[in-house]
């Protein structure tokens, strides 16, 4: 077991829960925080029996249900209880949330999933180490955070939500059942320092077109429903996100002003044009 904290420019890793605990209560005290945990933090929740176990959307040949992914499943229900119920006896002013979309907001406490696989992963006592690469790339991904969104799904069975119920930082709803979390899936080896010595040093205002990724994703997603001049046609976009299986989200998204909807609809199908798996007709 291993963790990572990132305080501004400082960073600490250690081996030990107990000790991550206390730092991490110590170092939230009045700022935005966000936990993640290196596990499957939701699960689909399918209505066809050939595809109940499949991978969720965005996780490519590191499905949730494989080997592996299903024991740390386990192992991370019992490790996040923990860490939640301890964190919440230090914080119990704080609250917390999935929606990574209105964070930060408040003193809310922000709960996401971290994927480390393939070649991300250290040796097999440095669970340090791929805490700290968890961290680094939530870091990398802000202010963007729904660019960086690494996996989605429609209909799921939220873990985290349910951790959350157990250990008293949310009060039973079925709608936090229900509610995915921000993945994020750091770079490849290799592909974060190519991103570092390659991206323009442009200042903070121009993070965006730093990333390589989202000036791809942009020439892709932009010319299916904008016309030449750049207006976006919304409508275009519920359909596109229709035909790859996601419905109701009109009905869902009604809350949202028109430019909330379309960066949600956008970063609903970013991993499937990550996984090259999405539809456009």
């Amino acid at each position: 077991m291993g963790w990572a904290i990132i305080q501004g420019s400082e960073k600490q890793t250690g081996q030990d829960l107990d000790e991550f605990i206390n730092r991490f209560a110590t170092a939230s005290t009045s700022t935005p925080a966000a936990l993640g945990f290196e596990a499957p933090l939701f699960i689909p929740c399918r209505s066809e029996l050939s595809t109940i176990t499949k991978g969720r959307i965005g996780e490519g040949n590191r499905a949730w249900s494989a080997h592996a992914g299903a024991a740390v499943s386990t192992i991370g229900l019992a490790v996040m209880t923990y860490t939640l119920r301890n964190l919440k006896q230090r914080m119990d002013k704080r609250a917390a949330t999935l929606d990574w979309r209105k964070w930060p907001k408040g003193n809310a406490m922000l709960v996401f999933e971290a994927f480390v696989s393939g070649s991300n992963h250290a040796g097999p006592d440095e669970h340090h180490i791929d805490a700290l690469s968890a961290a680094e790339g939530f870091q990398q991904a802000l202010p963007d955070l729904d660019a960086a969104n690494a996996v989605t799904g429609d209909e799921v069975l939220s873990l985290a939500g349910t951790c959350l119920i157990r250990t008293g930082w949310s009060e039973a709803s079925v709608d936090l059942l229900k509610q995915s979390c921000l993945v994020i899936r750091p770079p490849a080896k290799g592909e974060a320092q190519e991103r570092a010595t390659t991206a323009p040093s442009r200042g903070s205002d121009y993070a965006w077109e730093a990333n390589p990724e989202n000036l791809a994703y942009e020439a892709f997603i932009g010319p299916l429903y904008k016309d030449d001049r750049g207006k976006g046609d919304i409508e275009r976009l519920y359909q596109i996100a229709e035909i790859n299986g996601f419905t109701g989200r009109r009905e869902k998204y009604a809350h949202m002003n028109k430019g909330q909807q379309v960066m949600a609809l956008r970063g609903l199908l970013r991993p499937l044009w990550r996984s090259g798996d999405i539809r456009t007709s």
